[in-house]
């Protein structure tokens, strides 16, 4: 319907604020996502921004490493997701060993202070889990037809 809105009834102003200051300071990670930035737009819009408190809660996640290598392979995985491309990259294991890895990614993950990719590798044939800070050369492949949804084990 034309001019509905959609108001607080589904959270208060404590409850919203955290959420708030969780995606707003995602925002340096996933600022080149539109339908992240739709997302938090809409929360902000649930915020009464007329008072003058302070946040209670306020998080500055920029200080990770290779934030603008992070970045980007981020904005890389989100669109291979959204366009069901395949990523292809060189990935270093804990032998040292840099092996080329073609993946249909599936989801985005930070686990234990650490960013993955999680997706189905085509050359173990089988899902898998990837640390970003072991992938280098990263780049966008083939599109791929999604498989069956992925079960997680924990």
């Amino acid at each position: 319907m034309e001019n509905y809105n959609l108001n607080n009834i589904f959270f208060n102003k404590n409850e919203i604020e955290p959420l708030i200051a969780v995606m707003d300071n995602l925002k340096f990670l996933f600022g080149k996502n539109q339908k992240f930035n739709d997302i938090v737009l809409k929360f902000e819009t649930l915020s009464d921004d007329n008072t003058e408190e302070y946040d209670k809660l306020s998080i500055d996640m920029s200080h990770f490493s290779m934030e603008q290598e992070l970045r980007e392979y981020l904005f890389l995985i989100n669109k291979a997701i959204e366009e069901n491309k395949v990523l292809e990259f060189e990935y270093i294991n804990r032998k040292m060993e840099h092996l080329k890895r073609v993946v249909e990614p599936i989801q985005i993950e930070f686990d234990e202070g650490q960013w993955y990719i999680v997706g189905f590798c085509k050359i173990r044939k089988d899902y898998r889990r990837f640390k970003l800070v072991r992938i280098r050369n990263m780049k966008l492949g083939e599109s791929f037809i999604k498989r069956e949804i992925y079960k997680k084990d924990r």
